[in-house]
């Protein structure tokens, strides 16, 4: 599929600092025959930008324009396009070289070459100079909605520069909305992507930067359309799209509200309340709870972990209903210290309470806690990727949602 051309975007504002790394990164993909449009949205730094994009000469090609916004520079670049494919590379990014030769090889072999391919990426903390592991947005899918780019949407795993896009999906819905300034991706994606089968390479294919200049930190409207664009989203999905992914209206709400509290998106939060609320459980939930207990057992329960980790799977568990012991963990600054009402205790403490016992190990790195467990004769435990999916037997029951009232 070499003959298929790759168009690979660049829209800059002012970012001299960053954009030599993403040319460069563009320029040096081992697929063969793409082409570097760089569009400079009426920069305002004396020049700088425009005097690094002349660096490359024809390498590139160079377009100017006055400043209208990221989305602007976008559309100028896909009307400019020559290529059956479009690519974003943001000019704080890079490509890792192999990028659009893994994702045309994973179209190849699919059969349909019209298939929006996606990735995992890595994240760059500029402040903190820390390049992350790469992030694994697939994981927040059940199976049945790995290949559905609704899904992908609402679950946030989708990043505009590990896309691949054929041009046909602009054809058919159109391009950025040019009157959103820090959304503009996420409108996109929701109206290309609904109704769609997707590629996803698990395999990091982009490098983020996260840095203080970024859009979404610095324009004051940002938090405002997210919460527009969010409603707009829960308000067109259809009692269909949420039976077919979630099983019910009921539980797509519940998802959307665990992601919304992850957010500084208040009005969205208390707008998915609302449906919540105007919503009857499911006829099966109480059931569904039933056969969810049984998977933790009859003894006491024990979260290893009094972190992030540990505190969000037990808000989960008592929104259905399921209470723990206490939590235990090694910091002995936390041990014997209260967290959402329960004891912390060390691992040699919570061993010596009477009864049957089932610690839930909390912490993403499991494998020194467990080794920990086995050293001490401790057998009975469930890891973190088992606790969610027994979570994911059940919905909260609507009569817990005055657990998530923020003080």
């Amino acid at each position: 599929m070499n003959d298929k051309k790759i168009s690979i975007i660049i829209p800059v504002y002012n970012g001299a600092n960053y954009l030599r790394n993403a040319i460069d990164s563009a320029l040096e993909q081992t697929y063969d025959n793409c082409e570097v449009l760089v569009i400079n949205d009426g920069s305002s730094d004396d020049g700088a930008t425009e005097r690094i994009a002349a660096e490359y000469g024809e390498r590139i090609r160079y377009f100017y324009k006055e400043n209208g916004g990221v989305a602007s520079a976008l559309n100028l670049g896909i009307r400019e396009m020559d290529g059956d494919y479009f690519a974003w590379c943001s000019h704080d990014d890079m490509f890792l070289p192999d990028k659009c030769e893994k994702q045309i090889q994973a179209l190849e072999e699919c059969g349909d070459d019209q298939r929006i391919v996606l990735s995992e990426y890595r994240l760059l903390f500029v402040e903190e100079n820390l390049l992350d592991e790469a992030v694994k947005p697939r994981k927040k899918l059940k199976r049945r909605m790995r290949q559905d780019g609704l899904a992908a949407v609402l679950a946030q795993m989708v990043h505009g520069c590990d896309a691949l896009i054929h041009k046909c999906h602009f054809e058919r819905c159109g391009v950025f909305d040019e009157t959103l300034r820090t959304t503009q991706d996420y409108d996109l994606w929701f109206r290309i992507l609904r109704g769609q089968k997707i590629l996803y390479l698990e395999e990091p294919l982009v490098i983020s930067r996260i840095h203080a200049e970024q859009g979404s930190r610095t324009i004051p409207s940002h938090i405002r359309e997210c919460n527009e664009l969010w409603i707009r989203f829960v308000n067109q999905v259809t009692d269909r799209e949420m039976y077919k992914l979630y099983g019910s209206p009921y539980e797509f709400y519940w998802e959307m509200l665990d992601f919304a509290r992850k957010t500084p998106y208040r009005a969205f939060e208390e707008h998915v309340t609302g449906k919540i609320l105007a919503l009857e459980e499911p006829a099966d939930l109480e059931s569904r709870i039933l056969e969810l207990k049984k998977k933790f057992g009859t003894g006491k329960l024990f979260m290893f972990g009094a972190g992030r980790n540990g505190r969000n799977l037990n808000l989960q568990l008592m929104l259905r209903g399921i209470s723990i012991e206490g939590f235990i963990d090694n910091a002995e600054e936390k041990q014997n210290q209260i967290l959402d009402g329960k004891k912390i205790e060390s691992l040699e403490c919570a061993m010596k309470h009477p009864g049957k016992k089932c610690i839930l190990v909390s912490p993403d790195a499991q494998e020194a806690v467990i080794r920990q467990l086995e050293e001490a004769h401790v057998t009975d435990y469930l890891t973190k990727a088992e606790i969610e999916e027994y979570l994911d037997m059940a919905p909260p029951l609507k009569e817990k949602l005055a657990l998530l009232e923020r003080g």
